[in-house]
């Protein structure tokens, strides 16, 4: 009760202090690499905005991600995640080795391919087992990460040595081929 302007203003203020939930359309390719490695990423923008942000499961590939809390929070959070998905324009790189190769690199995949990954924030597909026909692998993510892990994936094959080695088992001679890191 009081002056229209004035209740008005009271209105406003406590309207302000009333959570709410608004659904952002945010394309679900995305999704990943904006909840980062075990939603990482998810749990920081909560804790720095003081919003809960629900991405659906990836079951759902459903494109809407749920941002619950006060307006004036929910509206840093939309712009943080727009930024976000500005970066991640998705980039794909492709880097060429020999097939040959492959079976080393998969691997090594668990060990050094999972944690390059992880230390750039991207994607890192093989050709399908067998093809030998294609010769590059992809890397997707936004365009410094793809950059920095297609540096460090071919240093890797760069450190590769090729050898064949004729070995005598009896009347066969077979090549053999080693692959040796320097």
């Amino acid at each position: 009760m009081g002056r229209k302007n004035r209740c008005e203003v009271a209105r406003k203020a406590l309207l302000s202090l009333v959570p709410v939930t608004i659904k952002e359309n945010i394309a679900f390719r995305h999704h990943c690499f904006i909840a980062g490695k075990e939603g990482e990423q998810i749990k920081k923008m909560k804790a720095k905005y003081k919003v809960h942000v629900d991405v659906p499961p990836a079951e759902e590939q459903s494109d809407i991600i749920k941002i619950t809390g006060l307006p004036a929070n929910i509206e840093r959070v939309r712009e943080a995640l727009r930024e976000k998905v500005r970066q991640l324009e998705v980039k794909e790189m492709q880097v060429e080795m020999d097939p040959e190769y492959y079976p080393k690199i998969i691997w090594m995949k668990s060990a050094v391919i999972s944690n390059l990954m992880d230390k750039f924030n991207v994607s890192i597909q093989f050709p399908p087992r067998g093809d030998v026909t294609k010769k590059s692998i992809t890397i997707t993510g936004c365009e410094e990460n793809v950059e920095e892990a297609k540096a460090a994936i071919s240093e890797k094959i760069n450190k590769m040595v090729k050898d064949t080695v004729e070995i005598d088992s009896g009347m066969q001679f077979r090549p053999l081929v080693t692959v040796k890191f320097k």
